[in-house]
């Protein structure tokens, strides 16, 4: 799926907005944490995408080129208990590794 259909179809189904806050950073049905994947391979967290949306915004309509807000996926964080939002450097929380991270 094409970087702006992906970043439509999430806009479209958030009236507006990229998933984020206490509910809706996580997949649905499941509860799974969600993070997105941008086109320099780094890993975003919810909050982070939301809050610069004029910038991925900028990547869609072509008026920016840079692959660290070319948003191309998300997914769920079943077990990286070491995965950090390149925005922001907090962990974004794992489905079913977070015993690992705590200890």
């Amino acid at each position: 799926m094409a970087m702006d259909s992906i970043v439509s179809m999430l806009l479209a189904d958030n009236s507006g907005a990229f998933p984020t806050g206490e509910v809706a950073a996580y997949a649905w049905p499941g509860g799974y944490p969600l993070f997105y994947l941008v086109r320099d391979g780094e890993a975003l967290c919810p909050a982070c995408v939301n809050a610069e949306i004029e910038r991925i915004m900028d990547v869609v309509l072509g008026e920016d080129t840079g692959a660290d807000w070319d948003v191309v996926g998300r997914d769920v964080n079943w077990e990286d208990s070491s995965l950090f939002c390149a925005h922001c450097n907090k962990r974004i929380e794992s489905a079913y590794a977070e015993d690992e991270a705590e200890g």
